[in-house]
């Protein structure tokens, strides 16, 4: 959509992003001062153009507080930068696919081919009316998505899933799919 920002967190903020669809801003989550977890998340074609990305998080002004950063069981993909934080910032990535980004990481060790990170194309069947899907030989499609089954083996997905991410309906079975 072309917006500033998907998801911004005031300084001195501490905030759990689970199962959300940013797409299309110039940074998908933008945070100052703040920590945060991300869980299960796709976020996508986030700063294009304007040297932003999928999750950017910055520390100033000699703060005190938390700024971990957690990204978990997500996909980041088409951004300029898929994460980009401050030197400060102590980031923890597991089991999140990195595609298509011009820089997947900015101002760390990118954890790519580590804690179950890898860049590989998500194969979604669907980005319709932020109704997406991942492609799966079970639901039809030609292929399975890498990212059926590559998040956290012992997941707790019953509290987070409330539905399906299948084209065919048929609703996720407590494994990250």
């Amino acid at each position: 959509n072309g917006s500033w920002v998907g998801f911004y967190a005031f300084p001195d903020s501490d905030i759990k992003l689970v199962n959300c669809l940013i797409s299309e801003y110039l940074a998908g989550v933008y945070l100052v001062n703040s920590a945060c977890e991300i869980i299960n998340c796709t976020i996508d074609h986030c700063g294009a153009g304007a040297e932003l990305g999928g999750v950017i998080s910055r520390f100033e002004n000699h703060y005190m507080g938390n700024t971990d950063l957690s990204v978990k069981n997500s996909i980041i993909s088409s951004c300029y930068s898929g994460i980009d934080v401050s030197d400060q910032i102590n980031v923890r990535v597991s089991h999140t696919n990195f595609f298509n980004n011009e820089n997947h990481c900015l101002g760390f060790n990118c954890p790519i081919d580590k804690n179950g990170n890898f860049a590989e194309d998500p194969e979604y069947t669907s980005k319709n009316n932020f109704a997406w899907y991942l492609s799966s030989i079970s639901s039809g499609q030609a292929v399975d998505s890498p990212c059926i089954d590559a998040g956290e083996p012992y997941f707790d997905l019953e509290n987070i899933i409330q539905g399906t991410t299948r084209t065919d309906g048929v609703f996720d079975r407590c494994v990250q799919d």
